[in-house]
């Protein structure tokens, strides 16, 4: 099977479980070679082994916690040194919490918008210009339906969402945003998002 990036690498963060864990097999079935990125290295390791193996691709493994403001260059100066040309940027490692603003826990809440935000923005800023030189790649930035509104006892979440929501909108002659039937219509499934 071959799918649009066969051949090509692709980083997916978030890769550990749930959503991302389906991207990157979904990636691997269609023949991209990967480059895994979460906290949990022996998830990574587990998952890598079994991509590779079944759909003869060639894995990356690094492990990073994206609540770290250095995470993001870490990650883009592994794949500097190995050599690999990123031609898709998948972000969609993230978490969500629930409860009243006003008595949530301050790190957790500032821990979220650096991963949903924060190491967003900074792995986008770091991959796109190499994309935009050699005039290919592909940026996929996973949303939510909470961008569309503010949602009580998951205010931060929603925000930040929406913050991702409105980056691709920024030079859209040169990033060029594309939406998709998974954007227009996806639901909120019972998933991993709201543990961490």
């Amino acid at each position: 099977m071959s799918g649009p990036w066969a051949g090509k690498w692709a980083l997916v963060t978030g890769a550990s479980a749930g959503i991302g864990v389906a991207l990157a097999r979904e990636l691997a079935g269609g023949g991209t070679n990967l480059v895994l990125t979460a906290r949990r290295r022996e998830r990574l390791e587990k998952l890598a082994r079994e991509l590779a193996a079944a759909h003869k691709i060639r894995t990356e493994v690094f492990a990073a916690d994206l609540a770290q403001q250095d995470a993001p260059q870490q990650i883009f100066t592994f794949t500097l040194a190995k050599q690999i040309e990123i031609e898709l940027l998948v972000n969609n490692a993230g978490f969500g919490g629930y409860g009243e603003f006003a008595t949530s826990d301050t790190q957790r809440l500032l821990d979220m918008v650096q991963v949903n935000c924060g190491a967003v923005v900074h792995l986008t800023r770091l991959y796109l210009p190499q994309m935009l030189k050699r005039s290919r790649g592909d940026v996929l930035i996973l949303a939510s339906t909470a961008s569309f509104q503010a949602v009580p006892f998951i205010s931060t979440y929603a925000a930040r969402k929406h913050l991702i929501c409105c980056l691709p909108k920024d030079s859209p002659k040169r990033f060029d945003p594309t939406a998709s039937a998974f954007a227009r219509c996806a639901q909120a499934p019972r998933t991993r998002s709201f543990t961490r």
